[in-house]
C-alpha cells in the first residue's frame, strides 16, 4: 500500500476544488493536526486564510479543540451542521426565525459557529457514518450531502450577491470515522484508509515522556520497532507503562522492548477475536509430515527483495490450509510463523463480529491496519465457521455484514500486495471449503492450497516421539512402534498428542518418567478415533472430497522424513 501523506492529500484536493474527503482512522487527532498544517501551508502560497473548524455530535463546532459541553442550539446535529457550513447565514435566516434571532443578538448566543461565512473553510466532521446510515434523519443527511457534491455547493461562486460577488467563501468537508461504511448512493466519496503511524511519528512519543535526548540511536530504533502496530496514543501509553515498570531506566533496552511488546500484545488482544503470537515464543519450527510445506515456505522466503522486485513477484502472499478437525492446521500455522521469523495475528472471524452497526467492520479495519503495520503473519482460523458462507456480493442473513467484511479483506489483500519480502502473509484455515466464499479460494488469492491429511503410521510414530520429548518422558520398549503404527490407525495428530499427554500423566502418577506400555496398549484399544466413528465418518469424507484439488500434506510417505533446512535469513529475523 502506498504511503499516505495527509497534508499533501488535503492540499492537492483543496486546489483541485474537491468538495469532500473521507479519512478512515482510529486517530482523528492526526487528521485534525495534519489538516491544520495543510491550512498553514496553503496560507504561505495565497493571501486568504483557510479557517479550520471541527465538528462532532457532542461539541458542535470548535476551532481549538473539542468540548464536552452540549451546544444549546443543537449545532451538534449533523443535518443542521451541514447547513451552517454550506449556506451563508443570511440564506439560513430567510427560512429560520431562530437563526434570525441569533444574527440580531449574537452576544446572547455563545453557540454561534466560530467562523465568518465569507472565510474559506475546511470543516473536519467526526463520525458521520451513523447519521448517513442509521439515524432517523439519514435520508435528509444523505440528500443534502448529495446536493452539496452534485451541485458544487462548496465552490465560492455558488452563492453570489446581486453584484456578482461571492457572499460565502470556499468550502471543503473532511469526514473522519473509524469505519468506512457509507450509503451506496454517494459513490463520489471514496474512503481513504489512514495507516497506523510509521517510525518517524512513533519516535515523537519520546518527547512528551522527556526521554528523547536520553536514548541512543540504536535504542531508539529498537524501541520504535517494538511499538509498530499501535496507534500513536497507545504507543505512548505502552512506552510510559514500560518506563514505569523499569523505574524509568533505559540501560536495559532488551528488557524495555520486551515489556513494550508484551503491552502491545495486550492492547491488540483487546479487539474481539484477536490473539497475538510472538514468533520467538513458539517452541518448534518443524512438524512431522509437513516437510513439503516447510520447503515451500523456506524457498519463497529466501528470495532476496531485489530479486523479487526484478522479477515482479511477491515471495509469499498467503496459504490456504484445509483439513478435518484435529489434523494440526493451527499448529502448522504456528510453524509458518516461526519459520518466517514474524509475529502472528490469529483472527476468529466469527468472534470479531459484533451486534452494533458498523462495529464488525471497525474491528476488522483495526486488525487489517495492525497486520499491515507489523507485516505480520495473519491467520484467519476456521474461517468457514465465521458466518462468512457467502460471496463478497451475496447475502448471509446478517444484513450484509459478512459480505462487507469479506470484501474489505479481499481489497486489503489485493491493495497491499507488492514485490516485497516484508508484505503481510495471509493464512486461511478451514474444515469445509463449501462454507468459504469462492473469492477466497480462487487461484491466485493465495500461493498454494494444502490439505492437512491424517498422519500415516510412520508420521504417527514421529508425532508420538516428538510429544514425548517435549514432555520430558521416555519409552525404551520396542512395542511402542507396533502400538502406534497399528493400534492408532486413522488417528488424527491431536488424538495422538492427547494420548501421549495421558500416558505421561499416568507415568508421573506412578513416580516414573517412562510411560507404561501395558497401560498405553489398553488405552489405545479402548479408544475409537473420530475417523472411525459413524457419527463423523461420512462428514469427514465429504470434507476430504470437497478439498480433493488441494495438495495433500501430513504424511511421511509422501515427503522427505528429514526436517526442511531453514534458510539463514529467516532464522535470524526479529521484529526488533
Amino acid at each position: 500500500m502506498a504511503k499516505l501523506d495527509i497534508v499533501d492529500t488535503v492540499i492537492n484536493h483543496w486546489r483541485a476544488n474537491a468538495a469532500v474527503l473521507f479519512f478512515v482512522t482510529e486517530e482523528p487527532f492526526r487528521v485534525w493536526r495534519d489538516v491544520t498544517q495543510a491550512a498553514k501551508t496553503l496560507l504561505e502560497k495565497r493571501n486568504n486564510l483557510v479557517q479550520v473548524v471541527g465538528h462532532d455530535k457532542i461539541s458542535g463546532f470548535y476551532t481549538d479543540g473539542p468540548s464536552i459541553e452540549t451546544p444549546k442550539l443543537k449545532t451538534n446535529i449533523f443535518v443542521n451542521a451541514l447547513n451552517w457550513i454550506i449556506e451563508p447565514w443570511e440564506c439560513l435566516a430567510e427560512r429560520d426565525s431562530n437563526i434570525r434571532n441569533i444574527l440580531s443578538n449574537p452576544n446572547q448566543h455563545q453557540d454561534l459557529p466560530p467562523f465568518d461565512p465569507k472565510q474559506d473553510l475546511i470543516c473536519v466532521m467526526r463520525d458521520p457514518t451513523w447519521d448517513l446510515n442509521e439515524a432517523s434523519h439519514k435520508a435528509a443527511s444523505t440528500q443534502i450531502l448529495r446536493n452539496i457534491i452534485q451541485h458544487n455547493m462548496c465552490s465560492p461562486t455558488h452563492y453570489i450577491d446581486d453584484s456578482g460577488e461571492p457572499v460565502r467563501g470556499k468550502r471543503m468537508l473532511i469526514f473522519v470515522s473509524p469505519t468506512e461504511k457509507l450509503p451506496t448512493d454517494i459513490p463520489e466519496i471514496n474512503p481513504i484508509i489512514v495507516p497506523l503511524p510509521e517510525d518517524e511519528m512513533l519516535a515523537t512519543t519520546f518527547e512528551p515522556l522527556q526521554i528523547a535526548d536520553k536514548v541512543t540511536p540504536e535504542a531508539r530504533s529498537r524501541i520504535v520497532a517494538a511499538m509498530r502496530g499501535l496507534t500513536y496514543q497507545k504507543a505512548e501509553d505502552a512506552l510510559a507503562l514500560a518506563l514505569i515498570e523499569h523505574d524509568g531506566k533505559l540501560d536495559d533496552v532488551e528488557a524495555l522492548t520486551n515489556t513494550i511488546r508484551r503491552k502491545k500484545a495486550q492492547m491488540i488482544e483487546g479487539i474481539p477475536g484477536v490473539t497475538y503470537v510472538f514468533h520467538d515464543d513458539i517452541p518448534f519450527d518443524h512438524l512431522p509430515g509437513m516437510e513439503e510445506l516447510e520447503e515451500f515456505i523456506d524457498r519463497r522466503m529466501a528470495i532476496p527483495p531485489n530479486i523479487a522486485k526484478q522479477h515482479n513477484i511477491t515471495p509469499l502472499k498467503g496459504i490456504t490450509l484445509a483439513g478435518v478437525p484435529g489434523c494440526g492446521k493451527t499448529l502448522v500455522s504456528k510453524v509458518i510463523i516461526k519459520r518466517t521469523g514474524r509475529d502472528g495475528i490469529f483472527v476468529d472471524f466469527g468472534t470479531i463480529k459484533e451486534g452494533l452497526v458498523g462495529a464488525s467492520q471497525r474491528n476488522l479495519r483495526r486488525v487489517l491496519n495492525i497486520i499491515r503495520a507489523l507485516n505480520a503473519v495473519a491467520i484467519f482460523d476456521d474461517i468457514d465457521k465465521g458466518s462468512t458462507s457467502t460471496s463478497a456480493s451475496g447475502y448471509s442473513g446478517d444484513g450484509g455484514t459478512s459480505a462487507e467484511m469479506v470484501s474489505m479483506l479481499l481489497t486489503e489483500m489485493d491493495g497491499g500486495a507488492n514485490t516485497s519480502s516484508e508484505s503481510p502473509i495471509y493464512i486461511f484455515t478451514m474444515n469445509r471449503t463449501n462454507n468459504v466464499p469462492s473469492e477466497l479460494l480462487r487461484a491466485g488469492r493465495t500461493d498454494a492450497q494444502f490439505f492437512v491429511d491424517k498422519p500415516d503410521a510412520d508420521t504417527r510414530l514421529r508425532i508420538f516421539n516428538l510429544h514425548l520429548t517435549r514432555q520430558a518422558a521416555t519409552c525404551s520398549d520396542d512395542r511402542l512402534k507396533n502400538i502406534v503404527e497399528f493400534g492408532m490407525d486413522q488417528w488424527t495428530s491431536a488424538e495422538v498428542a492427547i494420548c501421549v499427554n495421558e500416558a505421561v500423566i499416568h507415568a508421573i502418577a506412578k513416580g516414573r518418567s517412562e510411560i507404561d506400555l501395558d497401560w498405553l496398549q489398553k488405552e489405545v484399544a479402548n479408544t475409537t478415533p473420530m475417523a472411525k466413528n459413524n457419527t463423523y465418518k461420512q462428514d469427514w469424507e465429504e470434507m476430504e472430497i470437497a478439498a480433493s484439488q488441494f495438495r495433500h500434506i501430513g504424511k511421511t510417505s509422501t515427503a522427505n522424513t528429514q526436517p526442511a533446512k531453514r534458510h539463514q535469513r529467516s532464522s535470524k529475523r526479529s521484529i526488533n
